[in-house]
This record gives C-alpha cells, structure tokens and sequence, in this order.
C-alpha cells in the first residue's frame, strides 16, 4: 500500500490535504450510477488485468444503458448479496464476460433481460427461418468464470422470433436465464440462489392446521 498526502504551496505558504492511500492492483465503487467516475462500468473498463474491484457503498446499481462487458482477467468483490444488487432493469443482460479469468462474489444479479430472437420472414420467395431468443439474461460466461456468495434470480431471456410461412411456429426461446455458460463455469454448489438473498427467499411451507 502507498499512502500520501497532496499539497499546494503558493507564495503565503504550503497547505497539505488529507492522507490517502492507494493499494496498487485494486479500485474501489464509489457511486451507484451507471456510469461515470466511480461507478463500476468505469472501475472495469479502466481496470488493468487482475485488479481487484472492490465497493465503498451498497445498494442497487441499474443498468440504463448497456450490459456490463468483460473481456480481461478480474475479481469483482462484492459487500455481499444482500447488500449489492446489479439489476439490468428488465431491459438488458447485466453481465456479459467474452473472455479472461473472472471471480464474482458477494452480489446479486437480477432483472437481466436478453435479446428477443428475429421474426422470420420471405425474401425474394426464398423463407428465412426465425431466431431463437438470446442465451444468458443474467450471466453470459464466454470467458472462465467463478462465482461465491452471489445469488442470480428473476432473470429472463429473449423470445424466440416469430415464424413466416411455412415454417408456422415461432423459434425457442433463449436458453439460460440465469447463467448461461459457453466458456468453463466451475460453479460451486448452492451459489446461484444463496439462503437469505432477498431475491431468491422462498415462500415457507404451509402446514395444516392442528386438530384440538
């Protein structure tokens, strides 16, 4: 760790700022917002390889304007499920890694939304089939990903394309609403959906009532 101090001297003398301290291989989100100076969109495009990324406050950060790209070796640390949602708003995918060596803990994903597939159509007498719906609303792993202590819930993929003559039905939609994995995903167990993640709390059971 460095620690230092900024100071500014002017002709009535040196005035010296508070201390800091900078650990060489990680930032730290500062802010909630989509994006801009201390948010996490900024804190992964600026990261070099292997930085750790850490949070300075907690809450919901909505994704307003695109999913969260990956394509590096990182470690997203989180202050824990309950306490950090990354939600894609319904609108997008919240976590696309296309590639390096992620680590992912102590979040929630949620609210992911993939692409919808394309309508089939009639070009020129010749029938163009449609498009199944995009993989991985919450998660899309192209990359090695591992996760701990996240929960991943209330995600939603693409709807399949709608079908043109004659190929009648429209296509499937997307697979993996959750996590969809095309890269090595060593998962452990009872890491998607963790006990107590406020996303993923399941109804208690119902018992019968007790005769007297």
């Amino acid at each position: 760790a460095y620690h230092f101090r900024i100071g500014a001297s002017n002709s009535a003398g040196i005035v010296y700022g508070d201390n800091n301290t900078l650990i060489a291989g990680m930032t730290t989100v500062t802010t909630l917002a989509d994006s801009g100076p201390g948010s996490l969109r900024n804190a992964i495009a600026a990261a070099g390889p292997g930085v750790t990324i850490d949070f300075a406050t907690n809450g919901t950060i909505v994704l307003t304007s695109a999913e969260l790209l990956i394509n590096k070796n990182l470690n997203i640390v989180g202050p824990g499920a309950t306490n950090l949602v990354l939600s894609g708003n319904n609108a997008r995918r919240v976590i696309n890694v296309a590639g390096g060596t992620v680590s992912l803990s102590g979040v929630t994903v949620r609210e992911g939304r993939s692409t919808n597939g394309a309508n089939g159509t009639t070009f020129v007498g010749n029938p163009i089939p449609p498009i199944t719906g995009q993989p991985g609303a919450g998660i899309y792993n192209g990359g090695t990903l591992n996760i701990t202590n996240c929960c991943i819930a209330n995600n939603q993929t693409g709807n399949g394309g709608n079908g043109a003559p004659p190929y009648g039905p429209g296509a499937d939609g997307g697979p993996g609403a959750g996590i969809y994995n095309a890269g090595i995903l060593p998962m452990p167990r009872r890491t998607a959906c963790r006990p107590g993640c406020p996303a993923a709390r399941r109804a208690p059971r119902s018992r019968p009532a007790r005769r007297r």
